[in-house]
């Protein structure tokens, strides 16, 4: 039974036999019935890999943020971040891009949020907390927008905190990071939809 063309039907009690021929080195395509069907082929080994860190590995993108949509926005930018839309993603491993942002002043919200959804701080004294809307935020420090839907959107530990430092947001169209010749993506399934 050194041939890999012919069948073996099996019970539970030989299936253990013919796993320590497959560590010998003899493969069997065996047909185990216990119940239900398992075909099990010796031939083909599966492994599961683990990426490493790799610095040099990591692009830089630019996103323009003018006209999207900011939840939608920001869930790209995790993405992208994390290293989801790779391949070689490992949830334990920063493997993802740079992104820069332009135009984080021009960012959409839909509904009623611009005056509806509110950001809540504290100063850590008794009666210290600092209420502001979306429209505030967004007209002081627009970049603050997007870095807190991101930050929501990161693992929430020491990893996360890693990945929100790759993020860079930038209010107009001009950005300090023309030497790392970051490459414009257009992320979103939507295209720019101005409003109304």
């Amino acid at each position: 039974m050194t041939t890999t063309d012919e069948v073996v039907t099996t019970t539970a009690g030989d299936f253990l036999e013919l796993l320590l021929d497959k560590a010998r080195g003899i493969a069997y395509r065996t047909e185990l019935r216990v119940g239900h069907q398992w075909r099990f082929n010796g031939d083909i080994r599966m492994k599961t890999t683990s990426a490493k860190f790799d610095a040099n590995g990591r692009k830089w993108i630019v996103v323009d943020a003018e006209g999207q949509v900011l939840g939608r926005l920001a869930s790209e930018i995790a993405v992208r971040l994390r290293g989801k839309h790779l391949p070689t993603f490992s949830p334990h491993v920063d493997t993802g891009d740079f992104v820069v942002v332009i135009n984080a002043e021009k960012v959409r919200l839909t509904g009623r949020k611009w005056d509806q959804k509110k950001y809540y701080r504290h100063s850590g004294y008794p009666g210290g907390l600092k209420v502001t809307t979306a429209k505030k935020l967004n007209q002081e420090h627009p970049e603050r927008l997007i870095q807190f839907a991101v930050r929501g959107m990161l693992p929430k530990n020491r990893l996360g905190r890693k990945l929100l430092k790759k993020l860079k947001v930038y209010r107009g169209a001009e950005h300090p990071h023309e030497a790392q010749q970051p490459t414009p993506v257009q992320l979103g399934s939507r295209a720019s939809v101005k409003e109304s």
